[in-house]
């Protein structure tokens, strides 16, 4: 019988991509001109091609309604995690992909432009690596990059964005308000430097139980209500935004509603104390919602997206990363004045936020719940219960790391 398996339908084996990178990459090539769902092996094999199918579909939705040709949009990966380069940049503890690679396969996917924010950047000497990395790959014509860095800070992880070579990472369990406090008088003083502070997949109020569980097994990195609300009142004060996460590539959570601080203003069960009318009307003064990629594993990354016209996010013919975020403030001022001359909706956005997962059928939306709670058991857990002195059994690791591999490190290579 003929052999069903198309170049198309196959990227390689986890145990293949990490050595031949360039083999996944040709593959997506090939998929990128083919991008329809098919039968696969594997659960997540179905969850990725159809995420690739999704992103084709939204960019062909928002030509028509933006009234532009289809590559005149394009998606935008913020918050994303790399294995660092060649060049001695080190990258983040649990990235997969170097640089390099991490463009290749993003350009593949039909994303133009990302951000790298790995974890703890460790001196501005690792910092001048990363940009290094980063302006490569743009000046080779392939994806452009932003840098930033997700520290973790005495208040939870907290990123910034800046392009000056100057920059000193935040180092660990730095209060947050200082580091806010000095990227917000760096932009006082110099009215052309460019620096942004993001929150990452944001947290519940400490007075929560499930917090307080999280808390106790180590695995309570994100920030706490009530440190966000302390960063957006020094924001207001400094006639700043704060770009938080509403929706994470890793969790797939909705953090706008789970927040309950969006439009809204939905109240969780615990979260009660915070939900207040002034609360909400300081985040939406002072709040850009973003979708964030939090990519770790190579589904991850094209997760959640951010659309843009070309032409306001260019320079030069050139993706810029510093123009994203021109345009996203824009929309915030956009929603600014539609508020204030009584508009409940803005009319025409320049940014659209995406998540594939949305996009997913019932049972890709189920399986990529389950590829995620293996990257925690296999990557996650571990790593915290040595930490704290559970014994993890051989056995029971190997089990784990085997479903972690079956839920889709990468996609099967004999999927037909």
């Amino acid at each position: 019988m003929r052999n069903k398996t198309a170049p198309a339908t196959a990227l390689s084996s986890a145990e293949g991509f990490d050595s031949n990178p360039e083999t996944a990459i040709s593959l997506l090539k090939e998929l990128s001109r083919d991008p329809s769902p098919r039968r696969l092996a594997r659960p997540m094999d179905g969850v990725f091609y159809s995420s690739v199918a999704a992103i084709a579909a939204e960019r062909t939705r928002l030509a028509k309604a933006w009234k532009v040709s289809e590559p005149e949009v394009v998606a935008v990966s913020i918050h994303d995690h790399s294995a660092g380069d060649l060049n001695g940049y080190e990258g983040s503890h649990d990235g997969v992909f170097r640089i390099p690679d991490l463009a290749n396969f993003l350009g593949a996917c039909g994303v133009a432009a990302e951000v790298v924010t790995d974890h703890n950047v460790a001196d501005n000497a690792q910092w001048r690596l990363l940009l290094d990395a980063a302006d490569r790959c743009g000046a080779e014509g392939g994806v452009r990059f932003g840098a930033g860095t997700e520290t973790s800070t005495r208040n939870g992880h907290f990123i910034v964005i800046t392009d000056d070579r100057e920059f000193e990472p935040p180092r660990r369990k730095a209060p947050v308000l200082d580091i806010v406090r000095d990227v917000f008088e760096q932009k006082a003083g110099d009215p052309r430097h460019f620096a942004e502070v993001a929150i990452p997949h944001p947290g519940l109020s400490r007075r929560d139980p499930r917090q307080m569980v999280l808390e106790r097994i180590g695995l309570g990195a994100s920030m706490k209500i009530e440190d966000i609300i302390s960063v957006l009142k020094l924001a207001r004060q400094e006639g700043e935004i704060v770009h938080v996460e509403c929706r994470n590539g890793l969790t797939s959570a909705n953090y706008r509603i789970g927040c309950a601080m969006g439009e809204a203003g939905r109240a969780e069960r615990w979260g009660k104390p915070h939900i207040t009318q002034a609360t909400r009307d300081l985040f939406r003064e002072t709040v850009s919602w973003y979708h964030g990629a939090d990519g770790h594993e190579p589904e991850q990354h094209i997760s959640q997206l951010m659309f843009f016209r070309r032409e306001h996010v260019s320079s030069g013919g050139a993706i810029s990363v510093r123009k994203v975020f021109d345009t996203i403030r824009r929309e915030k001022a956009l929603e600014a004045d539609a508020r204030s001359s009584g508009k409940r909706e803005l009319g025409e956005r320049l940014v659209s936020g995406f998540s594939t997962y949305d996009a997913l059928d019932l049972k890709h939306r189920m399986a990529a719940k389950v590829g995620t709670a293996a990257y925690y058991a296999d990557c996650v857990v571990p790593f915290f219960a040595e930490g704290i002195g559970i014994g993890y059994p051989r056995a029971t690791r190997k089990a784990l790391k085997r479903a972690a591999r079956y839920y889709g490190r990468m996609p099967n290579p004999d999927a037909a």
